[in-house]
């Protein structure tokens, strides 16, 4: 059984069950914080690689609003 600091209880997490998205407990470290986030995004924002209309990186193709929220991802411009 898993204990109760394995999970982040401050980020929300979703998975889809029988075409309903149902709220479940993110594993900690899976999410960034909110601090790491902002912190990326604001470096994307000002790097050429960005595209603001689409929120998206140039580079790796990704959505940035999203992996900027993944703990483990990388910059492919190694900028964060």
């Amino acid at each position: 059984m898993a204990e109760e600091n394995e999970f982040d209880d401050d980020v929300k997490c979703f998975n889809e069950v029988d075409g309903q998205q149902v709220e479940v407990k993110c594993p900690r470290g899976v999410i960034a914080s909110s601090h790491k986030v902002k912190e990326r995004m604001s470096i994307c924002k000002e790097c050429s690689s960005y595209k603001p209309l689409v929120f998206m990186c140039s580079e790796c193709g990704c959505i940035m609003p999203v992996k900027t929220k993944i703990n483990r991802a990388t910059c492919p411009l190694n900028k964060w």
